[in-house]
């Protein structure tokens, strides 16, 4: 993966009509970072402070009946530094995308070329697997994360990636990836830390950090017992032998949502 293909493939939400492009962005990013930073080290500090932060464009689209769908278009000067960061850390990231065993979401380049990333899997492979890999089970508990992209707590991140005692005694360190990523992030929505851009790619690669590393947890929470994970984005089945196992679980789930300020 690029940054420019990242940029031209998976800047705006599918659901934008393909009218929207951003590979003119895409094909001379060099050149625009470049003029970016030259004017920016020009500009007195209060200047400098204005456009430290931004944040998106929002729009909606509907859903079914009455209900709409709120979409993001990130401002380009701090979602060109995210897939920046992304593209250079990549190897960091796919440490923590590697330990889940329960994601069927992970990103994966499409080599369809349509998007820069895709889910691993679609959701009817998703709900295929689950059938099958459940067979054997008498229990089923399933939740989901409420309203999961607008409520993710962008601290989370360097937690999630570096343990919270080691992101709490290095906040300022932004060598760490995390950091770095918590940082983008709220620069990019006007300095909050809730809620990322719903649309763009990048966005469920930070998605599946966080819940890669939450499935993770509960592998070995209950990895001798019969207890099977499927997961696709937000929406996690449970499979259990007893209710005591189910509620158990589910109890736990709760718990590690909860020290990641995330809502089922």
């Amino acid at each position: 993966m690029t940054e420019q293909k990242l940029i031209e493939k998976g800047y705006f939400a599918k659901e934008l009509p393909p009218q929207f492009v951003t590979y003119p962005l895409a094909n001379k990013l060099s050149t625009i970072n470049a003029a970016w930073n030259s004017r920016l080290s020009s500009l007195t500090k209060p200047r400098k402070q204005f456009f430290s932060e931004t944040k998106s464009t929002i729009y909606n689209i509907p859903k079914v009946g009455l209900s709409r769908r709120v979409i993001s278009i990130p401002n380009p000067v701090h979602q060109t530094n995210l897939v920046e960061t992304i593209i250079n850390r990549w190897n960091e990231i796919d440490l923590i995308l590697t330990k889940s065993n329960s994601s069927y979401s992970k990103p994966k380049e499409d080599l369809q070329n349509t998007r820069a990333y895709v889910t691993e899997h679609n959701f009817t492979s998703f709900k295929r697997a689950r059938f099958i890999g459940s067979f054997d089970n008498y229990h089923q508990v399933k939740s989901d994360i409420s309203k999961f992209y607008g409520s993710i707590y962008t601290h989370s991140i360097p937690w999630i990636m570096h343990t919270k005692p080691v992101a709490k005694i290095n906040r300022a360190d932004n060598t760490l990836i995390g950091n770095l990523l918590d940082k983008i992030l709220r620069t990019g929505n006007s300095g909050q830390t809730v809620g990322i851009p719903v649309g763009p790619d990048t966005s469920l690669i930070i998605a599946e950090i966080i819940n890669c590393e939450i499935d993770n947890i509960l592998q070995n929470k209950f990895k001798s017992n019969n207890i099977k994970f499927f997961r696709y984005i937000d929406d996690i089945y449970i499979y259990c032998d007893s209710y005591t196992e189910a509620e158990q679980a589910f109890k736990f789930y709760q718990k590690t949502l909860s020290e990641y300020q995330l809502e089922y």
